[in-house]
């Protein structure tokens, strides 16, 4: 009968220190390279909750996503930029390794009066044994170039000896601000 108190106390502990743990948001860049000249640079954040091997997404999990292509051969404009909002649903996969690759689904469209836009189809299957990805980039239905993607890179989060150092800087700056303001 003793033992029961014991029991609630361990329970009432257990319930305690067990909490769901919080996705963390990583930020990745990525590159891509066409096979007519298109050069493609772009960055996303996603939770790491997705970066388990073998995920695979064909939706929009990215709480920020930009893409920047230029270079792009032939008429109409020859670069446009991609944010979240014309993400139409893109392709992320992690491969067994935990190696992450990307393939944007979406378009820009400049409006009137001709409506000219951008769009990236439907990614190609993964070539095996990696998972890279292709997609044909067109302008108002042409094909203007077929863009391979890297794999994603994890952006380093700045070391606690960078913050400390970028910390330091900015104490000193302030210093040197408040001593010329006093000459």
């Amino acid at each position: 009968m003793k033992s029961a108190p014991l029991l609630k106390i361990a329970a009432l502990a257990v319930l305690l220190f067990s909490h769901s743990a919080k996705a963390v948001p990583v930020e990745f860049t990525f590159t891509g390279t066409g096979a007519n000249g298109s050069i493609a640079v772009g960055d996303f954040t996603t939770d790491d909750a997705s970066l388990v091997p073998g995920y695979f997404s064909a939706g929009n999990i990215y709480s920020s996503f930009s893409l920047t292509i230029y270079n792009i051969p032939g008429g109409g404009p020859d670069s446009f930029s991609l944010g979240t909002s014309e993400l139409s649903g893109s392709w992320l996969n992690v491969d067994s390794d935990s190696v992450v690759f990307i393939a944007p689904v979406g378009g820009k469209d400049y409006g009137a009066p001709f409506f000219n836009h951008y769009d990236f189809n439907q990614p190609s299957q993964p070539f095996l044994p990696s998972l890279e990805y292709q997609n044909t980039l067109s302008y108002n239905g042409g094909v203007k170039d077929l863009i391979t993607w890297s794999a994603a890179t994890p952006v380093p989060e700045p070391s606690a000896c960078a913050l400390l150092t970028l910390g330091a800087l900015a104490l000193l700056g302030r210093k040197r601000n408040r001593q010329l303001r006093k000459a």
